[in-house]
């Protein structure tokens, strides 16, 4: 007897002495084999012959619907899934709208506050410098103060909505962490959540891009803000703070600088917690969030080598960012002390020397115009690229200050026309602009390959450019 139809010691074990088999099959494809078993004392019959036939058609329909019915039920999850895959994608698309027109619009606003701010921190900052009364001075302070303030949070605001490769830098987190707070003090604040942030001494930079590492860091304070606000726990309860603290660890050969988030919401539930890195997986209401922030945050640290890891606990929450120190040195090694001489030294090299001004704002020009002439410069000015080229043709000038977009042609076709006339000015070129993370600025800046000077700008910072683009 075939065992795989029955086994023999089985069946006499059983008192089965006789059987009939029928194969069922569909088609061509042999699902089984029906069998009729027969015990001692009785025989087969003719009804046995006619009915086993008709049980295995009738076995092999079933079992065929079911196998149907089985791959339908696989195509079903199967699209279902592939819907929410596109409805993710969809959400995601929308998201991703949505920041590029929110990018837009702090590129242009950034603009139009960048000019102001320039001048009432520069003229600030000038008067200061000559000497005021003490009763005059604090106000005074006080007006370059908040400017400051205002021009830091615009900086923030355009370092998130620029779209450029990563470049990988030696990035120190003590001026990344502040940055980010800055852009959430106020909402911090109202929400009754207090920040601390503790420095370690000796922290090395890290290895990366500032404006990806922004973004993680981000990330992880709206996450602790969020958990202690969405639990039900925050809303002006007492004691409600995140700590971020920065230190370094050795590894081996390697040194990794560590930055901890830690906030005392109510905690992550175990289930949860190994899948709060998961893209789209969120916790939040609908609308509240897409469930992007986390994973975003886990790719780009894996991109730089690093590490993001949770650890909870009922009323506690930390987030480990663990990054690769950086190896190469410090690009602004030395920046301050150079600054502090400035002055000095441009007013060396500006007497006698001629510079051409190039901005359709008046109160810039008029506050360039001013630091420059108390350092010796020659100021000529000009509202935009079509009047500065009358000026080159008369003129030879030891350096050119000029806007990036303005209303007649831009701040490249503007350099590369200067350069066609005298040509020692590709080495004597400094922009000015309150709108990097604008594409056509960026684009224009690569071009040219000019250094850039930032608006808002300080007179000391204007004087440093000069005297790094002059000397």
């Amino acid at each position: 007897m075939d065992a795989r139809i029955m086994a023999a010691q089985w069946a006499l074990s059983r008192d089965l002495v006789a059987f009939g088999g029928v194969p069922v099959a569909a088609g061509e494809e042999l699902l089984g084999v029906l069998t009729l078993n027969l015990t001692r004392g009785r025989l087969p019959q003719g009804g046995d012959r006619t009915l086993l036939p008709s049980f295995a058609a009738q076995a092999a329909v079933a079992m065929r619907n079911a196998r149907l019915f089985a791959d339908n039920t696989r195509l079903y999850e199967e699209a279902r899934q592939r819907l929410r895959e596109l409805q993710d994608t969809q959400v995601q698309l929308l998201q991703a709208g949505k920041l590029s027109a929110v990018g837009q619009l702090v590129s242009g606003v950034a603009h139009e506050l960048n000019n102001p701010l320039s001048v009432v921190i520069g003229y600030g900052q000038l008067l200061l410098s000559r000497g005021v009364p003490e009763d005059a001075r604090r106000p005074i302070e006080a007006i370059v103060g908040q400017g400051a303030r205002m021009a830091k949070i615009i900086q923030s605001l355009l370092l998130f909505s620029r779209q450029r490769k990563p470049e990988r830098r030696p990035v120190d987190l003590r001026d990344v962490i502040p940055q980010i707070l800055n852009l959430r003090e106020t909402q911090l604040a109202v929400s009754g959540i207090r920040v601390e942030t503790a420095f370690g001494a000796d922290v090395p930079r890290a290895e990366g891009d500032a404006h990806q590492l922004q973004q993680v860091v981000l990330n992880l304070i709206l996450n602790a803000e969020q958990a202690i606000l969405g639990s039900g726990v925050g809303g002006r309860r007492t004691g409600d703070h995140i700590r971020i603290t920065t230190s370094a660890r050795r590894m081996g050969e390697a040194t990794r600088v560590i930055v901890q988030v830690a906030d005392n919401g109510p905690g992550i539930p175990a289930a949860v917690l190994p899948r709060v890195f998961e893209p789209f997986f969120t916790t939040k209401k609908v609308g509240e969030g897409a469930g992007l922030g986390l994973s975003v945050s886990y790719g780009i640290v894996e991109q730089h080598g690093g590490r993001l890891s949770v650890e909870s606990e009922p009323g506690r929450t930390v987030f480990t960012l663990e990054l690769p120190a950086a190896t190469s040195g410090d690009p602004e090694a030395g920046a301050a002390a150079e600054r502090a001489g400035a002055p000095g030294r441009v007013a060396a090299l500006g007497r006698g020397r001629r510079v051409l001004v190039v901005d359709d704002e008046p109160a810039i020009v008029e506050l360039v115009t001013t630091v420059l002439d108390d350092q010796g410069w020659r100021v000529d000015v000009a509202s935009g690229g079509r009047a500065a080229l009358e000026r080159l043709q008369q003129t030879r000038y030891d350096l050119v200050l000029s806007d990036v977009r303005m209303p007649e042609g831009d701040g490249a076709d503007f350099y590369r026309a200067a350069v066609a006339q005298q040509k020692e000015l590709a080495q004597r070129f400094l922009f000015m602009t309150g709108d990097t993370a604008n594409e056509d600025a960026w684009r224009v800046l690569q071009s040219t390959r000019a250094p850039v000077l930032a608006k808002p700008f300080t007179p000391r910072a204007l004087l440093h450019a000069v005297e790094q683009v002059s000397a």
